[in-house]
């Protein structure tokens, strides 16, 4: 039994400094050197296993072949009164993982210095066929002088040699672990840059960038193989372009597509930390680019003189767009009175007083355009003759579909009418647009999808998403899939698949208006949600896009009755923002619904 105060052969203990799967470190002193010592002692119960002390015995051999300033020094491998024990450099500071808890995150070039010490070392340890496999903020240590050093290399395992884990077997730690590792392939050193990237990641956004709510390690290795990490400038806006571009290179699934060598993302850093010092580690100008959370107050309209003649190009550019387009109406109506036929008419189209007569309608887009958020009246939210449409909602879902409360149900959701969707959409799809053809890739499916959504032929859309759903195609086209019935009204479906898409951690994105300060002024983006976050990425305005863990929401509710409310807290700032769905027909409805949606499966 060890005591603190005694000694351990010439290791006189002076204190625990932690414990680890395989053994306990003490900080001790060696009295026969008169030096601080660090002493890793394996745990009696795993004294007797040969395998294990096999390993440790590889642990003091392998780090004791490396002498570098980045590189904790191994002095001696012992077994001294039954305890096997490795003598090795004291460190005096602490874990990155002990300073992560304290302050969460960290500055760029506090990070950056970090991170580019460690490929130092791990560029030192690649050149002697050694590769770490275990790189994470635990086995990394910052001295009180700034200098840091990897410890921990039980399971590293020499390039070349046989060691003890064979191919197939995981080591690691789930969050840290690269693809490679996970499937059982054959690893080189670029596995080391994966786990380097996932830690640059949690040090400058103070989260890993797959995890479990569950701790779930088949989760985690699931995201590791097939989910792409999320841009790290959503959790800390001063990471910046530079900065996210090198922990995205590191993070690639494929190690072709990653850093080849440590050097090369080296010398990246270099280049990153030579802008942070001539910007005085304040401002970081060609570095970040900030994405300040938006706030009420109103925005002023810069005109710079670029933004002036990009202004007259866009207003010319439209006149002659006016010209042509007036030009082609004309031709189309001239061909129309020669063949004897009469304009285009929408049949079937809800008449003013919702009888469903036909209506002579000349083709216009107006509205499936997004709409400028105030610019409807109230009135058309309701179309009249809306409850003679039939309900959408098919029996036997197996979600029950979302109600509004009880005192709203006299606008529960119907499903609109086809007509009503596609008030402009006359031509028949053809017979092979209705479903998938077998030699035809998904993605080359999903891709013709996303296409239908955005010319808004929301009827080909439904039939060729029915025929996927058919198909039994993959749990990552159930995002899109959801979408569609979103866009149809069909809220129980939407409902189905999209529960299923948050269940397997996949992300669904929805086109919306941020609506400003200003009720004039807007932009447009994305809302993008997962069964953690909710997060806006702006097309326009980079400094209103955010992201709130799912925690943070305090609330997501429909405001003066016509659009969503976010609140909640971002990186210590309020967040307190106006969304409607960039969609006008029946968009109330759809704001219900997807409310409902949130409150229910998020937060």
């Amino acid at each position: 039994m060890i005591k603190i105060g005694e000694k351990l052969g010439h290791f006189l203990i002076r204190a625990e400094i932690g414990r680890g799967g395989m053994g306990t470190i003490y900080h001790a002193v060696d009295t026969m050197l008169n030096r601080e010592v660090a002493l890793k002692v394996v745990h009696p119960q795993l004294a007797d296993n040969e395998q294990l002390m096999e390993r440790f015995k590889i642990e003091a051999m392998t780090q004791a072949r490396l002498n570098h300033p980045h590189i904790v020094m191994i002095f001696s491998f012992n077994k001294i009164e039954d305890e096997y024990v490795i003598a090795m450099e004291y460190v005096e500071g602490r874990s990155l993982k002990e300073l992560l808890q304290e302050k969460k995150q960290l500055h760029p070039a506090e990070a950056v210095d970090i991170v580019t010490q460690v490929a130092e070392g791990l560029r030192y340890a690649h050149s002697h066929n050694v590769i770490h496999r275990d790189i994470k903020p635990a086995n990394i240590l910052i001295g009180k002088d700034g200098k840091v050093k990897i410890s921990d290399f039980g399971i590293a395992k020499i390039f070349g040699s046989q060691g003890l884990t064979k191919t197939g077997m995981l080591v690691g730690t789930p969050w840290y672990t690269s693809p490679e590792q996970i499937v059982g392939h054959e690893i080189d050193f670029r596995t080391d840059l994966y786990s380097l990237g996932v830690t640059f990641y949690e040090v400058l956004t103070g989260r890993v960038p797959f995890d479990s709510e569950t701790n779930s390690e088949f989760q985690i290795q699931k995201a590791h193989l097939e989910t792409p990490p999320p841009r790290p400038s959503i959790f800390n806006p001063e990471i910046g372009i530079k900065l996210e571009k090198i922990i995205l290179q590191a993070l690639q699934k494929k190690v072709e597509k990653r850093y080849q060598s440590a050097r090369d993302m080296i010398d990246e850093l270099r280049k990153v930390r030579t802008d942070l010092t001539k910007a005085g580690l304040t401002g970081f100008p060609g570095v970040t680019q900030k994405i300040v959370v938006p706030t009420k107050q109103k925005r002023a309209l810069l005109l710079t003189p670029l933004k002036i003649i990009a202004f007259l190009l866009l207003l010319l550019a439209g006149v002659v767009l006016f010209v042509f387009l007036t030009g082609k109406s004309g031709m189309d109506e001239g061909r129309n009175a020669t063949a004897g036929k009469p304009p285009e008419q929408t049949q079937g189209s809800l008449g003013a007083d919702g009888s469903g007569s036909v209506v002579s309608k000349p083709e216009t887009k107006a509205e499936e355009a997004v709409a400028i958020p105030g610019s409807e009246e109230k009135k058309a939210e309701t179309p009249a003759g809306e409850a003679a449409h039939a309900d959408a909602n098919k029996p036997g879902q197996a979600v029950a579909p979302l109600t509004v409360p009880p005192e709203k149900k006299e606008e529960s959701v119907k499903a609109p009418a086809q007509e009503e969707i596609l008030p402009d959409r006359g031509a028949a799809l053809q017979e092979n647009e209705s479903a998938p053809s077998k030699p035809v890739s998904l993605d080359a499916e999903l891709a013709r999808l996303r296409g239908l959504l955005e010319a808004r032929n929301l009827a080909a859309a439904d039939r060729l998403s029915e025929a996927l759903i058919r198909s039994g195609a993959e749990g990552r086209a159930l995002p899109i899939l959801g979408k569609v019935k979103f866009f149809l009204n069909q809220f129980a479906a939407a409902e189905k698949l999209w529960a299923q898409a948050l269940q397997g951690n996949l992300l669904v994105s929805l086109e919306m208006v941020h609506r400003h300060a200003d009720a004039d002024d807007f932009c447009l983006g994305q809302l993008t949600f997962n069964k953690k976050m909710i997060m806006f990425n702006s097309r326009s305005r980079g400094e209103h896009s955010f992201a709130l863990q799912a925690g943070d929401v305090r609330s997501f509710a429909l405001e003066s009755g016509m659009m969503i409310h976010l609140a909640g807290v971002a990186n210590g700032q309020e967040i307190s923002e106006n969304f409607v769905v960039a969609y006008k027909m029946r968009r109330l409805e759809k704001e219900k619904f997807l409310i409902a949606f949130i409150n229910r499966y998020i937060l």
